[in-house]
């Protein structure tokens, strides 16, 4: 029997996101187990005055190999509107605005490495640390959504049904774009690894039709 990905919790966290618990699946079922997968994760720590700081990210995946993303997801339609500088999304309610998804997932990458320096007993850590985008009910096209969103970076409908190569290639990715290449896991390095704790225009379709691709509105 071909051993899974540990996925902390073991069941999904209960969430609105129907988005997030089919992700937590495909996560749990089909990637390999040398990876870690906690699913709604927290941290708080003082940011440069002191005062508390609070991270978040929908998914934090650690590999002994390649280090740790945080993965934001977004289900339904979601689009770029590069005219007004906004990131939307459509529900039964309408079009309501969201938070730019990449720059979460990005700030949410950069906290987690001060978090776990931190906890460090070295005051350091030599983990390699990316974040990436997932958008299952959407079909992205190869285009760059945004600068700070290169299609390397966003798993779509297709690449859920594939998710355990993408992963891979957005752990390769994110440790060539940060200067460090895969390493081979080693017992301590699995062993001593710190743990976090748990405290484009696309049109959404049902799962058996196509998707159409994802861009920015002009």
């Amino acid at each position: 029997m071909r051993r899974m990905a540990c996925m902390i919790p073991e069941s999904p966290v209960e969430t609105g996101s129907a988005a997030e618990r089919r992700l937590f699946e495909r996560l749990r079922d089909e990637t390999p187990d040398e990876i870690v997968a906690f699913h709604s994760v927290a941290w708080q720590l003082p940011d440069d005055k002191g005062r508390p700081q609070q991270g978040e990210s929908d998914f934090v995946l650690a590999h002994p190999g390649y280090g740790v993303l945080t993965l934001e997801v977004k289900g339904g339609s979601v689009r770029y509107d590069s005219q007004a500088g906004k990131w939307l999304t459509v529900d039964k309610r309408g079009e309501s605005q969201i938070k730019d998804p990449a720059r979460r997932a990005q700030d949410s990458s950069h906290l987690l490495r001060k978090a776990l320096a931190r906890a460090a007993r070295d005051g350091g850590t030599t983990a390699s640390f990316g974040y990436g985008v997932a958008f299952p009910d959407c079909r992205v096209d190869r285009r760059i959504l945004r600068p700070n969103l290169p299609r390397e970076l966003v798993l779509d409908h297709g690449d859920v049904s594939r998710v355990s190569e993408r992963v891979e290639r957005l752990f390769a990715h994110c440790s060539t774009a940060t200067g460090r290449r895969r390493s081979a896991p080693t017992a301590s390095s699995s062993s001593s690894a710190s743990s976090p704790t748990r405290s484009s225009y696309a049109r959404r379709s049902p799962s058996s039709s196509p998707r159409r691709s994802a861009s920015s509105s002009a």
